[in-house]
């Protein structure tokens, strides 16, 4: 077989990686394997000025992205949001960043008011998801990707399985994720350290959330696996793209079309020295975490603040430091909270099933919704005991309670400034922004 070229075997390979995240239609499957794979027993030598090119253009300004994993068996089955990440490609300062937003933070969904997150997704799929990030935090976003993390193990069988880092207090959890597959199982870890896993076992590794520093480091384990996905996919022959694009049919779905993808790719592909960052939303600084009336354990947050730390992030790329936070703003508003709380009726708190959603009294039975098919999660999410497990030792980093109520105090900065106010674009899509002028 003639060798490809450097650069466009690199811009396949940024577009392989990308699919991994971003593609699921059968025509992107057929794409791929037209313009990219060719049997080798089909191989023909042809003049260069009779090959067919494709024909790529590099984007410009900023892209902004919506990732979400759904812990769903298949990609149609109702269920909540497990990690939702906003991934820019930053053309201006040559950076791709990851943005996490934490799936227990209690925010306003529009239409169903104070509710865990991750319930958005549950309720309205990915169009509510986009609408209750903007109402939220001032970010607009029109392009998204819903991945199956069931369908994922497919995506790291197909690609020769990943050599991860497992702890000892993880091994327990991965074998217990193992145990719940009802095919063919595959071997329980026996020891911790460096080992290779095969997806089933990557998989679970993923889906740890009671052990460790709950859901910051379950956060954590999602982006080593994505990320060693990345170094993986640099290394695969080209002979597999056809069978990575086959399993991301499985877990994948989109609303970006193929050729706008190999575009992204390429313009990642263009930057020279490409720098990756990382924020996490809410910041410590501006979140308390803990039990919080019937909506089980939750970040209370400043969503206003945490906003202007998220644009800041994508549009002016801006980090904030610990001056930069009114802290004072952020203690009224919990102060607001506390007195919710105290007000509310324990009597009033709705019993829930085991996946944490409302019982009706009559019927014994979840209550239902027509907005996304499935239960409603009303309560916004699963209570603690029911498997969010706040992180361990009393308090998150950012001095919240951990089991009880959710009390005043515990910030990690005295005093702070009040940062200056500035705003991400009021219209468009989330393609080619621009930085948001400041007041």
């Amino acid at each position: 077989m003639k060798k490809m070229g450097k650069r466009k075997k690199l811009i396949i390979v940024i577009s392989t990686l990308l699919l991994i995240i971003a593609t699921a239609s059968v025509g992107t499957y057929y794409y791929i394997k037209s313009k990219i794979y060719v049997e080798p027993e089909k191989v023909v030598e042809v003049p260069k000025e009779d090959k067919e090119e494709i024909k790529y253009q590099e984007q410009n300004g900023i892209i902004n992205i919506l990732l979400v994993g759904i812990d769903g068996r298949t990609l149609d089955e109702k269920s909540r949001s497990d990690s939702i990440i906003i991934a820019t490609i930053d053309t201006n300062s040559k950076k791709v960043k990851l943005s996490s937003i934490m799936r227990d933070t209690l925010i306003k969904i529009p239409g169903y008011g104070e509710q865990k997150i991750n319930a958005a997704y549950s309720i309205g799929g990915p169009d509510l998801l986009i609408k209750t990030i903007k109402e939220n935090f001032g970010v607009t976003l029109d392009k998204y990707v819903v991945v199956n993390f069931w369908g994922f193990q497919d995506i790291v069988d197909a690609m020769g399985g990943l050599d991860i880092d497992v702890k000892d207090y993880e091994i327990n959890e991965i074998n217990k994720y193992i145990g719940e597959v009802d095919t063919v199982k595959s071997p329980p870890l026996t020891k911790a350290g460096l080992q290779h896993l095969d997806g089933q076992q990557a998989l679970s590794y993923a889906r740890i959330r009671k052990v460790g520093n709950g859901d910051y480091e379950r956060v954590a384990r999602q982006k080593s696996v994505v990320t060693l996905l990345a170094q993986k996919g640099k290394e695969i022959s080209p002979l597999k793209y056809p069978s990575v694009a086959n399993a991301l049919l499985k877990c994948v779905k989109t609303n970006i079309d193929p050729m706008t993808i190999f575009n992204y790719a390429y313009t990642f592909y263009k930057f020279d020295n490409p720098v990756f960052e990382q924020l996490q939303i809410p910041a410590t600084e501006l979140s308390q975490g803990g039990e919080y009336m019937d909506k089980g354990w939750v970040f209370l947050i400043d969503a206003k603040q945490n906003g202007k730390v998220l644009q800041d992030f994508i549009f002016n790329d801006k980090k904030w430091g610990s001056k930069d936070y009114n802290l004072t703003s952020f203690r009224n508003i919990i102060n607001q909270y506390m007195a919710k709380a105290a007000a509310f009726n324990p009597a009033d708190k709705p019993a829930l099933d085991e996946n944490g959603d409302v019982i009706d009294p009559a019927t014994k039975t979840p209550t239902k919704t027509e907005g996304n098919g499935g239960t409603t999660p009303t309560n916004g999410g699963k209570p603690a005991t029911g498997g969010e497990t706040p992180p361990p030792g009393g308090t998150p980093a950012n001095g919240g309670t951990t089991g009880g109520a959710v009390t005043p105090g515990g910030t990690t900065s005295n005093g702070g400034t009040t940062p200056g106010d500035s705003k991400p674009p009021t219209s468009g899509t989330g393609d080619n922004q621009k930085p948001p002028a400041t007041q």
